[in-house]
This record gives C-alpha cells, sequence and structure tokens, in this order.
C-alpha cells in the first residue's frame, strides 16, 4: 500500500502525535494501544500474516496475528508511561518513537511499522535503548512468555539468567561507560 504524503506539521504538534486524523487508522489504533498498554487492542490492526523482528534477538521471530499479540500483551503489561514522541510517515508504513519505563528504567524505543496493500500492520521491527532496559524487559518478557506457553521450568531458568544478564549490564551502564564518557561529562 502507498500511503498519501504526510500532512504539514503544526508548530503546536512537531512530532505528528497528537492528531489521529492525520494517521493511518491502523497507525492511530495502533499508538492507542500502546498508550493503553493494551495489547490484545492490537489484534485490530494486525494482518493476518504479520511478523515482529524481536527487539531481544536474532534467534527468532514472531509470526502471525496470535504470537504476536501474545507478546505484545506481555510487553506492554510490563511497561509504565508510554508516550509516543514522533512519528515520521513514510511511504509503506511509518517510523514511531516513544518513552516508557520499566522497572525504574527509562526505556526508549523505536517502532518500525509496515502496512500491507489493505492499512494493517504487516511488519514490526522494534529497537530499544539503552542496554539496561533491554535486559531489564528480557528478564520480564522471557519467564512471562514461558510461563504462558506453560513451561514453568524454563520460566525459572529465564528468571535468573534474565536478573544475572540485566545486573551485568544495569553494572557496566553505571560503572565502566562513565570511564568512556566524553571529557565534559566526567567533570561533573
Amino acid at each position: 500500500m502507498t500511503l498519501p504524503p504526510p500532512p504539514a506539521r503544526s508548530a503546536d504538534d512537531p512530532a505528528g502525535t497528537d492528531d489521529p486524523e492525520r494517521l493511518p487508522a491502523a497507525l492511530a489504533a495502533w499508538m492507542r494501544a500502546g498508550r493503553a498498554r493494551d495489547g490484545a487492542a492490537t489484534a485490530a490492526v494486525l494482518a493476518p500474516d504479520v511478523v515482529m523482528v524481536s527487539p531481544l534477538t536474532d534467534s527468532f521471530r514472531f509470526e502471525g496475528r496470535a504470537e504476536v499479540v501474545e507478546i505484545l500483551t506481555e510487553a506492554l503489561g510490563a511497561l509504565e508511561e508510554i508516550e509516543y514522541e514522533r512519528v515520521e510517515q513514510t511511504s509503506t508504513g511509518a517510523l514511531l518513537t516513544a518513552r516508557a519505563r520499566l522497572g525504574g528504567i527509562d526505556l526508549h524505543e523505536a517502532q518500525l511499522l509496515d502496512l500491507d496493500e489493505h492499512g494493517d500492520i504487516a511488519g514490526i521491527t522494534i529497537f530499544l535503548r539503552p542496554l539496561p532496559a533491554a535486559t531489564r524487559l528480557l528478564e520480564a518478557l522471557g519467564p512471562r512468555i514461558a510461563r504462558r506457553q506453560g513451561r514453568r521450568g524454563v520460566a525459572a531458568l529465564l528468571t535468573v539468567a534474565g536478573g544475572f544478564l540485566h545486573r551485568v549490564a544495569a553494572s557496566g551502564d553505571r560503572r565502566f561507560l562513565p570511564l568512556v564518557a566524553p571529557p565534559c561529562v566526567r567533570r561533573r
């Protein structure tokens, strides 16, 4: 599907996120579901064969509406205070940026959404930063998904492994990365 060019932005809404009338219906509904942290509500705008690239691993992708809704339900349930900051429409979808909180950590994400010829979301690629937010998400999601799949032993293992990875990432962020900070930051 080729989208019409995005309308001019107003000075009051330079990010293009406040007026759902200016967005394709699927994007506006996606953002409403995200703000409401309602993964089930995303089902209405997902193509039946939607593919979501995991933001945490290259080992697999989530394929089909049921799998994607399951992961979105768990992810959105773990996040707090989701706020979209920017929407950049493309000829085939949009790039959205958002901020959220997860277990006391600020999370920044970019969502690349591809629309199909019917205007439904057919592709989702999510990028996260900083590393401690990504490992906190891994720590939260892995066990939830394993429990949902009835794999309690795997959930226990992922709880321990995710916690370990998060502690390593958080410690490195606090202790080691400041060693290579720009001089103006080190002087503070």
